[in-house]
């Protein structure tokens, strides 16, 4: 990283939150820590069968902004109009769910302590990581969308190697009904 050009805008790390993911480099060296939004949702899809009404708004909601993708790939948008489409499209859904997200807990809604309220804190706890792609032309959804995946698995590693995941939904790039397809059948049949 520091033998990287000066003039080049700052790299992106795309991960999940663990901190042991966030690179310590030495100062001087500029990098924009992008958080997995698959993995914020699959926080959701785990506690589903206890919370189906409360999951299935959050599963819809980033359905919605994963949907846009299929429009984003058909014009072939660059990054700067790529940027500009989020935030007309995705920022709007993302802000609304992040107001549900903090209503939950401030009005006592949801047990902080709770499966749910463990989910809701993870994404309010990591807001700024997960919409990066808002912010930042270059930025990605996820780790699919970072490494180019061929898996249906949001969350391959990048070295190729699979990992277990309760993951409804393929990966976009692979076509078929990609991320923005209906959650409601797939929830519910999750969720009996």
């Amino acid at each position: 990283m520091k033998r990287r050009a000066a003039e080049l805008t700052p790299a992106i790390q795309m991960c999940d939150a663990l901190s042991r993911n966030v690179p310590k480099f030495a100062g001087g060296v500029e990098i924009l820590v992008a958080n997995c939004l698959a993995h914020g949702r699959r926080q959701f899809v785990n506690v589903a069968g206890s919370f189906p009404d409360e999951c299935l708004y959050v599963l819809e909601a980033l359905g919605k902004v994963y949907g846009h993708e299929a429009v984003v790939r058909e014009r072939s948008l660059a990054p700067p109009e790529r940027l500009r489409f989020d935030q007309e499209h995705r920022g709007p859904v993302m802000q609304e769910l992040h107001r549900w997200l903090e209503a939950q807990l401030a009005e006592h809604k949801t047990e902080p302590n709770s499966g749910l309220g463990k989910a809701i804190t993870y994404l309010s706890r990591h807001w700024n990581g997960l919409t990066a792609f808002l912010r930042e032309p270059r930025a990605p959804l996820d780790k699919a969308y970072a490494s180019y995946c061929t898996s249906c698995e949001p969350c391959t590693t990048f070295s190729g190697k699979r990992r277990r995941s309760e993951s409804l939904v393929p990966c976009a790039l692979r076509g078929g009904s990609g991320p923005g397809s209906s959650y409601r059948n797939r929830f519910l049949s999750l969720t009996g």
